[in-house]
């Protein structure tokens, strides 16, 4: 069941995983193509930089699913689209500073494991912090995302 707990664990993930400015994977041209799974988790966390929940809508299925991982658990943090972009909306106004790189990206078929670090500001100055995720990718949209806790 979503709770509050959940909503800012939602929040806060996002924080964490949506949020990548695309220079950060600027390609030579002796690079080989990125796979279009990583482009779609590029785009996504462009719009998140962005603070555009309606544009990170073009990127997510409607029935996204979001779980977050625990130490000997699991829970279901967001249902639908509706609601992960809804969070995001009171996000973005409540924290205007967030923002995010991703360190590493590796594909593997429809999945992409991406670590990334959030940024924010509190009341004490910049904070950051590090987690992974693991994207599930079909027909171009982010269907499932696995989410562990912050590393650091």
């Amino acid at each position: 069941m979503f709770n509050s707990r959940n909503s800012l664990f939602v929040i806060f993930a996002f924080l964490m995983l949506f949020s990548c400015e695309p220079s950060d994977f600027s390609q030579t041209s002796k690079a080989p193509p990125l796979p279009a799974e990583v482009d779609v988790i590029i785009n996504l966390a462009a719009a998140f930089n962005a603070h555009d929940p309606e544009r990170m809508g073009e990127f997510v299925h409607d029935d996204i699913i979001w779980y977050g991982m625990y130490a000997d658990t699991f829970a279901v943090d967001a249902n639908g689209r509706d609601h992960l972009l809804t969070s995001m909306a009171g996000y973005f106004e409540s924290l205007p500073s967030a923002r995010s790189k991703m360190e590493s990206i590796t594909p593997s078929g429809g999945y992409v494991a991406v670590r990334e670090r959030a940024y924010w500001t509190s009341k004490d100055g910049e904070k950051s912090q590090a987690s992974l995720a693991v994207y599930e990718v079909k027909e171009n949209k982010v269907s499932r995302v696995w989410y562990f806790p912050a590393s650091e």
